[in-house]
């Protein structure tokens, strides 16, 4: 019988938000008066009697509730709210229960607005984004959001799945086609310090899954480097990239993977080239090609083994 998953409808009300503000802006509407399009309407559907009408204003209100707490926690943890984020903050963090959001939406229109506003923009961060914001909430926020609507249970079983290095190749991949189609710019840097940000914030959140990730991208950087180095390719960094796996223990592999920006930068977009353009420089390469290359010694120590992972 097939694993069955249960869909995560709080996706919808968000996508439903962003397709509303996205069409407006199309027509010469902003953002702003989209919202306040949006929170009017809600607010209309108070003088409905019809249950499924009012099953979804609760629904919508609790999932805006959600998606607003989380986005201004993580503001105030990582050090960047400015003073109008820490009373919105305030604001969130001092609602009790379903019935007090119902009632503080109600009277507290200002609130209701950013509220909308930070569920779109939540809606529209990366993937990866989306994780290290609902990974960055302690054990007591996420039984407080629970209580408070149940429906939060979703988005910790959406974005407490195990990052591996495919997902990252696969968000990796979205953000290139993002810059080339919507944005139209070629900034590959860009998508590679957005990785390097992730997997470092990652450590603070979930050691254990930024540890295995790292060990798939040395293992992938280290097979693909050995490759282009007995194909000819000259470059110092691919051979000091090979030395630094080839000549250091696992520990410290890793420890300097979650310290050193400018090595994981490196070794991401060694992952730009094999994934993405399929070259480095003048040189050919795929999985397929770089998987029997390198020291049979050093791929056994960079090859995942969830048992000497765990803490």
């Amino acid at each position: 019988m097939a694993e069955y998953k249960i869909k995560n409808f709080n996706q919808d009300i968000r996508k439903q938000i962003n397709t509303i503000i996205e069409k407006n802006l199309l027509e010469g509407i902003s953002t702003k008066e989209g919202i306040d399009r949006i929170m009017n309407y809600l607010y209309s559907l108070e003088n409905y009697t019809d249950k499924s009408i009012d099953i979804y204003r609760e629904f919508f209100m609790g999932v805006v509730y959600l998606d607003a707490y989380k986005m201004y926690a993580y503001r105030q943890k990582q050090g960047i709210a400015t003073e109008d984020d820490i009373d919105t903050f305030y604001q969130l963090w001092n609602i009790v229960d379903f019935n007090d959001l119902l009632a503080e939406i109600s009277s507290n229109i200002g609130l209701f607005n950013t509220m909308i506003k930070a569920s779109y923009d939540f809606y529209n961060l990366t993937g990866l984004g989306k994780v290290l914001v609902v990974r960055s909430l302690s054990l007591s926020e996420n039984k407080k959001l629970s209580e408070i609507f149940p429906c939060h249970n979703l988005d910790l079983d959406t974005y407490y799945e195990t990052i591996t290095i495919d997902r990252l190749v696969k968000n990796i991949k979205n953000q290139f086609k993002y810059y080339s189609k919507t944005l139209m710019i070629d900034f590959p840097e860009g998508v590679i310090y957005n990785g390097v940000g992730f997997i470092k914030s990652l450590f603070n959140i979930d050691n254990s899954n930024a540890k295995s990730l790292c060990l798939e991208i040395a293992l992938v950087d280290y097979r693909a480097a050995k490759y282009l180095v007995n194909s000819g390719e000259e470059n110092e960094t691919l051979k000091e990239h090979i030395a630094f796996y080839e000549n250091n223990s696992l520990e410290k592999i890793l420890s300097l993977l979650g310290q050193d920006s400018e090595l994981l930068f490196d070794a991401i977009y060694m992952l730009v080239d094999l994934y993405v353009n399929g070259r480095y420089n003048e040189i050919a390469f795929n999985d397929q090609v770089i998987s029997k290359a390198g020291n049979e010694e050093v791929v056994k120590k960079l090859t995942f083994d969830p048992k000497q992972n765990k803490e």
